[in-house]
């Protein structure tokens, strides 16, 4: 019975979630750039076009989370010099297999995981010849 009540319950959390979700999978992305802009405002002022077009284009060129630089994750304006290094040094160590790993690395909250998957992909891994360019 427990096992029935368990799956129902998992069921309906996922129908729920799907339904916030638009066709291909991911949340909307103009939903995810109003959330960016409203939590950036509150400590700066941000021009709302501008970086919704940033954004816009990050959506439809997604980073490589493998490949990443410091650069390309400043471009990210949500993220944290902080976040930036803890995503560089975990993806240096242990390249993602897949976008469920943000989970694992230190400082991301689930609506940072949720904001970034709009904008990155997990691709093949860099080659590691090099260090991270870690600030």
């Amino acid at each position: 019975m427990k096992y029935i009540f368990f799956t129902l319950l998992g069921w309906v959390t996922f129908s729920a979630t799907v339904q916030a979700m638009d066709d291909v999978g991911m949340f909307r992305v103009e939903d995810i750039v109003l959330d960016i802009y409203e939590q950036l405002t509150e400590t700066n002022e941000i021009d709302f076009t501008e970086l919704q077009e940033e954004l816009f284009d990050l959506a439809a060129h997604p980073i490589n989370i493998n490949r990443a630089t410091a650069g390309d994750l400043e471009k990210l304006r949500f993220l944290s010099p902080e976040q930036i290094d803890n995503i560089l040094l975990y993806v240096y160590k242990h390249p993602l297999q897949n976008l469920y790993e943000l989970q694992l690395i230190d400082g991301l909250h689930d609506y940072d995981i949720r904001n970034l998957c709009a904008f990155v992909i997990v691709g093949p891994a860099a080659d590691h010849q090099q260090q991270p360019s870690v600030k």
